[in-house]
């Protein structure tokens, strides 16, 4: 379902899933999309938002998208391109795959309402604007936050350039988060832009056991990189939000993954519940060879 380029939303809508022309829980599709000051987009649990290329969610008041915790009740932000998501957009097979900065992310600015602005199990994929390695207000993340704090619980950052880019005196409240695939040489889980305050990200997984890399934090780490002004610890020694398919919790998909869950099937091993989560990779509910 395309939604209008450069649409304003101008009262409080909830956005449900769809069944259409045969496909159930159809994806919308938008390009720029702005929620406007005096009003609350809730996403209900297992809508599919895929943007177009430089596409970006502006939340001017609030965004209320609060998932679920099995595979069809995750709430999705992610490409055009990504056809693991809501399935093959265009038809057109591999032919032309998303970069980690295709769309721009969703973008809160100072006057997002911080009570209004919750993103629980969702996943944020291919979403950066990189203009610049060094700081710019031209630069995107993910999630950009400009002197706003939304609650950002229980989500999975994936093949991101940035995942969340903070400026100025933004204090997001950040817990059980995955950040997994952002650029490995100019990339950051979190990049805290301006440094005014500290930005808490607790019980996270950086894609390794050993967290989060920082020059003199947490050298050793071999996870994603994070910048100065942000408290890192605890973490976790394995994805709280895999990605599907991952069910050996590695933080990548293999053919080993495939063999467990034949295995599965077959009544040789049993797999725990977070790994019957990831192996339902079809998001209906069953686990098949």
């Amino acid at each position: 379902i395309l939604v209008i380029d450069n649409e304003t939303l101008t009262q409080d809508l909830t956005l449900n899933k769809k069944s259409f022309a045969g496909i159930a829980n159809i994806p919308y599709i938008f390009n720029r999309y702005t929620v406007g000051t005096s009003t609350i987009l809730t996403i209900a649990p297992g809508v599919i938002c895929k943007f177009r290329q430089n596409g970006v969610l502006n939340v001017r008041n609030g965004l209320i998208a609060v998932g679920g915790t099995s595979p069809d009740s995750t709430i999705i932000f992610t490409s055009d391109r990504d056809d693991f998501y809501g399935g093959d957009t265009y038809g057109d097979g591999d032919a032309n795959k998303a970069t980690d900065s295709w769309w721009q992310g969703i973008y809160f600015p100072t006057e997002a309402i911080d009570a209004s602005c919750i993103l629980n199990n969702c996943v944020i994929k291919n979403g950066s604007y990189h203009y610049t390695n060094s700081a710019s207000i031209y630069n995107r993340g993910a999630i950009t936050l400009d002197n706003s704090s939304p609650s950002i619980q229980n989500c999975l950052f994936e093949h991101n350039f940035w995942a969340l880019l903070v400026r100025n005196t933004s204090i997001p409240g950040i817990t059980n988060c995955d950040f997994i695939a952002a650029d490995p040489t100019y990339g950051y889980g979190i990049w805290n832009e301006t440094g005014t305050v500290t930005v808490t990200a607790q019980n996270c997984w950086w894609n390794n056991n050993t967290g989060p890399y920082h020059a003199t934090l947490n050298p050793g780490g071999l996870g994603e990189r994070v910048s100065d002004g942000v408290d890192f610890t605890p973490w976790i020694t394995q994805p709280s939000k895999p990605i599907m398919g991952d069910v050996s919790l590695n933080g990548e998909v293999l053919p080993y993954d495939a063999s467990l869950v034949l295995q599965h099937t077959v009544g040789n091993i049993t797999l725990d519940p977070k790994q019957q989560t990831v192996a339902d990779v079809s998001r209906d509910s069953t686990i098949s060879s």
